[in-house]
Protein backbone atom coordinates (compact mmCIF):
# COMPACT_ATOMS: atom_id res chain seq x y z
CA UNK A 1 0.00 0.00 0.00
CA UNK A 2 2.89 2.34 0.77
CA UNK A 3 4.20 2.09 -2.81
CA UNK A 4 0.72 2.75 -4.21
CA UNK A 5 0.35 5.87 -2.06
CA UNK A 6 3.79 7.09 -3.02
CA UNK A 7 2.90 6.68 -6.69
CA UNK A 8 -0.38 8.55 -6.22
CA UNK A 9 0.86 11.75 -4.60
CA UNK A 10 4.43 11.31 -3.45
CA UNK A 11 5.62 11.02 0.15
CA UNK A 12 5.08 14.71 0.95
CA UNK A 13 1.32 14.40 0.47
CA UNK A 14 0.60 11.30 2.58
CA UNK A 15 -1.67 13.31 4.88
CA UNK A 16 -4.03 14.21 2.03
CA UNK A 17 -4.23 10.56 1.00
CA UNK A 18 -4.63 9.35 4.61
CA UNK A 19 -7.68 11.60 5.14
CA UNK A 20 -9.21 10.32 1.92
CA UNK A 21 -8.54 6.67 2.80
CA UNK A 22 -10.02 7.13 6.30
CA UNK A 23 -13.22 8.36 4.68
CA UNK A 24 -13.18 5.68 2.03
CA UNK A 25 -12.80 2.83 4.53
CA UNK A 26 -15.54 4.17 6.85
CA UNK A 27 -18.53 1.85 6.35
CA UNK A 28 -20.86 4.39 8.00
CA UNK A 29 -20.20 7.34 5.66
CA UNK A 30 -23.75 7.21 4.27
CA UNK A 31 -25.40 6.42 7.60
CA UNK A 32 -24.93 9.96 8.91
CA UNK A 33 -28.14 11.48 10.26
CA UNK A 34 -29.86 13.40 7.48
CA UNK A 35 -28.11 11.53 4.66
CA UNK A 36 -31.24 10.58 2.71
CA UNK A 37 -32.30 9.94 -0.88
CA UNK A 38 -32.15 13.64 -1.78
CA UNK A 39 -28.53 13.86 -0.56
CA UNK A 40 -27.61 10.68 -2.44
CA UNK A 41 -29.16 12.09 -5.60
CA UNK A 42 -27.26 15.36 -5.08
CA UNK A 43 -23.97 13.49 -4.55
CA UNK A 44 -24.57 11.47 -7.73
CA UNK A 45 -25.15 14.68 -9.69
CA UNK A 46 -22.00 16.17 -8.15
CA UNK A 47 -19.70 13.29 -9.08
CA UNK A 48 -20.90 13.64 -12.66
CA UNK A 49 -19.77 17.31 -12.64
CA UNK A 50 -16.17 16.56 -11.62
CA UNK A 51 -13.65 17.40 -14.35
CA UNK A 52 -12.86 14.36 -16.44
CA UNK A 53 -16.25 12.67 -16.09
CA UNK A 54 -17.89 11.78 -19.36
CA UNK A 55 -21.31 10.17 -19.83
CA UNK A 56 -19.97 8.37 -22.90
CA UNK A 57 -17.70 6.22 -20.73
CA UNK A 58 -20.08 5.78 -17.80
CA UNK A 59 -22.02 2.53 -17.43
CA UNK A 60 -24.11 1.67 -14.36
CA UNK A 61 -26.45 -1.26 -14.73
CA UNK A 62 -27.48 -4.75 -13.84
CA UNK A 63 -25.09 -7.66 -13.97
CA UNK A 64 -26.68 -9.06 -17.13
CA UNK A 65 -26.41 -5.68 -18.88
CA UNK A 66 -22.78 -5.02 -17.97
CA UNK A 67 -19.98 -5.66 -20.42
CA UNK A 68 -16.52 -4.81 -19.06
CA UNK A 69 -13.63 -3.68 -21.26
CA UNK A 70 -11.51 -6.58 -22.51
CA UNK A 71 -8.36 -4.49 -22.91
CA UNK A 72 -6.80 -1.62 -20.98
CA UNK A 73 -8.54 1.65 -21.75
CA UNK A 74 -6.72 4.95 -22.19
CA UNK A 75 -9.45 7.30 -20.99
CA UNK A 76 -11.76 7.97 -18.04
CA UNK A 77 -14.15 5.05 -17.51
CA UNK A 78 -16.68 3.84 -14.97
CA UNK A 79 -18.29 0.45 -15.53
CA UNK A 80 -20.12 -0.75 -12.44
CA UNK A 81 -22.92 -3.02 -11.42
CA UNK A 82 -25.82 -1.36 -9.68
CA UNK A 83 -26.60 -2.41 -6.16
CA UNK A 84 -27.57 0.83 -4.41
CA UNK A 85 -27.56 4.50 -5.41
CA UNK A 86 -25.00 5.38 -8.10
CA UNK A 87 -22.82 7.42 -5.73
CA UNK A 88 -22.81 4.67 -3.10
CA UNK A 89 -21.89 2.07 -5.71
CA UNK A 90 -19.02 4.21 -7.01
CA UNK A 91 -17.56 4.84 -3.56
CA UNK A 92 -17.95 1.16 -2.61
CA UNK A 93 -16.17 -0.04 -5.76
CA UNK A 94 -13.29 2.39 -5.20
CA UNK A 95 -13.06 1.27 -1.57
CA UNK A 96 -13.08 -2.40 -2.58
CA UNK A 97 -10.36 -1.84 -5.16
CA UNK A 98 -8.07 -0.40 -2.49
CA UNK A 99 -9.09 -2.84 0.24
CA UNK A 100 -8.63 -5.94 -1.92
CA UNK A 101 -5.43 -4.83 -3.63
CA UNK A 102 -7.04 -4.37 -7.04
CA UNK A 103 -5.96 -0.76 -7.57
CA UNK A 104 -2.97 0.24 -9.66
CA UNK A 105 -1.56 3.49 -10.97
CA UNK A 106 -1.23 4.14 -14.69
CA UNK A 107 0.07 7.23 -16.43
CA UNK A 108 -1.85 8.19 -19.54
CA UNK A 109 -0.72 11.27 -21.45
CA UNK A 110 1.18 12.60 -18.40
CA UNK A 111 -1.85 12.21 -16.09
CA UNK A 112 -1.90 9.68 -13.25
CA UNK A 113 -4.95 7.43 -13.22
CA UNK A 114 -6.11 4.84 -10.74
CA UNK A 115 -7.28 1.65 -12.39
CA UNK A 116 -9.60 -0.41 -10.21
CA UNK A 117 -11.13 -3.82 -10.66
CA UNK A 118 -13.80 -5.05 -8.26
CA UNK A 119 -15.12 -8.57 -7.96
CA UNK A 120 -17.94 -10.03 -5.92
CA UNK A 121 -18.52 -13.41 -4.39
CA UNK A 122 -22.03 -14.63 -4.01
CA UNK A 123 -23.81 -17.58 -2.50
CA UNK A 124 -27.05 -16.54 -4.24
CA UNK A 125 -28.12 -18.11 -7.51
CA UNK A 126 -29.67 -14.84 -8.72
CA UNK A 127 -26.41 -12.95 -8.20
CA UNK A 128 -23.43 -15.05 -9.32
CA UNK A 129 -19.81 -14.25 -8.52
CA UNK A 130 -17.65 -12.31 -10.93
CA UNK A 131 -16.51 -8.85 -11.90
CA UNK A 132 -18.66 -6.03 -10.52
CA UNK A 133 -16.70 -2.96 -11.63
CA UNK A 134 -13.93 -1.51 -13.76
CA UNK A 135 -12.87 2.07 -13.03
CA UNK A 136 -10.19 4.20 -14.64
CA UNK A 137 -10.17 7.56 -12.87
CA UNK A 138 -7.68 10.44 -12.78
CA UNK A 139 -6.15 10.57 -9.30
CA UNK A 140 -7.52 14.06 -8.75
CA UNK A 141 -11.03 12.78 -9.51
CA UNK A 142 -11.07 10.64 -6.38
CA UNK A 143 -9.95 13.55 -4.21
CA UNK A 144 -12.64 15.75 -5.75
CA UNK A 145 -15.17 13.02 -4.98
CA UNK A 146 -14.26 13.25 -1.30
CA UNK A 147 -14.40 17.06 -1.35
CA UNK A 148 -17.91 17.04 -2.81
CA UNK A 149 -19.05 14.41 -0.30
CA UNK A 150 -17.78 16.61 2.54
CA UNK A 151 -19.64 19.66 1.25
CA UNK A 152 -22.90 17.71 1.22
CA UNK A 153 -22.21 16.09 4.61
CA UNK A 154 -21.52 19.48 6.21
CA UNK A 155 -24.84 20.77 4.86
CA UNK A 156 -26.63 18.15 6.99
CA UNK A 157 -25.92 20.01 10.23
Amino acid sequence: MSKLLENIVGPSNYHKVAVYLDWLMNDDKFDVKGWDKSKTTKFTKEFKKIAGFTEKHYHHGGQKDMSYPKSKLKHFAIYMQNDEAECKDLVRHIRNGFAHGNATIRTIEKTKYIEIYDYGKSNRTDKPSGQTAYLLLPVDYIFQLYTRYEIIRKSLH
